[in-house]
């Protein structure tokens, strides 16, 4: 059973139990009984030092004219809402905020009750925070019931294999050393992964290159419905965040802002300061034409 500690490991396989639909689910449940508080806190205050030491800039907003003139809009939505991704989680556009993310991150923490449901801890305002990962679904338009708890490749198959279906380029080759998305043909599925690097699995650095995570979620999005799954899209990017929070690097740039913002505003989170994120927030039709972010 997870246990309430500061672990991130999640049920699986047909014994996966999905938390819930609203946050009403769990009104009978209770939270995890924390650890120690000096030790959480000296864990934030190290990741904060870290994160602090990176750029916060505005997470990538979905510009649908810019789908519907490339005709990709309706194949789009068709692929992405077999899985459980709603419309609603492409209209997320909230304003990030650096000091707000950096708070968030630095503190954040998936955790598991006696029940082993999960719910995420974190800061926020100085103020500590506990959501159902069941409530989280519904902010960001979810589906209430996933049926497998993490991101997997259908059997047989695997990241340098589903590269060269979708790419038909070996993966490592001279032609194709780092999957490149730009080297996927298909303009849906091109442009499917480099949505997915800049707002499900938003980041910086890499957000040209197809990483494992990207292609796991789109291997889903394109089984047959007798083999169609749909995983837990939340603790996905919980876990994403989580990788975010534990790399070991020294600079670069974290853009999950509008997130942390939209998980502010429903809890009631007073939102000022003069710490508004920059850079491009809209893939627009340039952006999915050209590659040049």
């Amino acid at each position: 059973q997870p246990g309430s500690g500061d672990g991130h490991e999640s049920p699986s396989g047909s014994d996966y139990q999905p938390s819930g639909t609203a946050s009403s689910a769990h009104a009978s449940d209770s939270y995890g009984t924390d650890e120690a508080v000096s030790d959480s806190t000296q864990r934030a205050a190290q990741y904060h030092a870290n994160l602090s030491q990176r750029k916060f800039a505005n997470t990538r907003v979905v510009d649908f004219t810019a789908l519907q003139t490339l005709g990709l809009e309706e194949e789009f939505l068709r692929l992405t809402s077999r899985i459980g991704i709603g419309r609603s989680f492409w209209d997320i556009a909230q304003r990030g905020y650096s000091g707000l993310t950096l708070e968030f991150l630095s503190s954040l923490e998936l955790k598991y009750n006696k029940k082993a449901v999960p719910y995420i801890k974190f800061r926020l305002r100085q103020e500590i925070h506990r959501v159902w990962v069941s409530q989280m679904r519904e902010w960001f338009g979810f589906h209430p019931t996933p049926t497998i708890s993490s991101l997997t490749f259908a059997e047989d198959l695997d990241r340098a294999h589903f590269w060269e279906l979708i790419s038909g380029k070996r993966a490592g080759s001279a032609f194709n050393p780092e999957y490149k998305q730009l080297n996927v043909p298909h303009p849906v599925l091109r442009c499917i992964l480099r949505i997915l690097s800049g707002t499900f699995f938003a980041r910086g650095e890499t957000m040209t290159r197809a990483n494992v995570e990207d292609l796991q979620l789109l291997d889903h999005m394109l089984r047959p419905d007798g083999a169609l799954e749909r995983p837990d899209l939340m603790l996905a990017m919980i876990q994403h965040w989580l990788g975010i929070q534990r790399a070991p690097k020294i600079g670069g740039i974290v853009s999950i802002s509008a997130y942390v913002t939209l998980i502010a505003e429903r809890l009631g989170v007073q939102i000022v300061g003069e710490d508004e994120c920059k850079g491009i927030r809209y893939f627009t039709l340039s952006a999915l034409q050209t590659y040049k972010f």
